[in-house]
């Protein structure tokens, strides 16, 4: 993608949980000047995510909802 001016996009995007709370969330996303009707990636869209991992130090138990006292 060359460099330039910001270019204006239309983004879906949706957060989603797993049993320990906040898993992620993901993003498909199309230029206005796509004219996309439906944001899918075989409609030419891009996509994303992003994941979270529990840190080393924490107290919640893997595969657990409820810290490990």
């Amino acid at each position: 993608m060359p460099d330039g001016d910001p270019e204006p996009w239309v983004v879906n995007w949706g957060v989603y949980t797993v049993v320990n709370g906040y898993g992620g969330v993901y993003a498909r996303a199309g230029t206005v000047e796509s004219d996309l009707e439906v944001i899918r990636l075989y409609g030419g869209a891009s996509v994303g995510c992003a994941l979270h991992v529990l840190p080393e130090d924490s107290d919640v138990e893997p595969g657990t909802a409820l810290p490990v006292r």
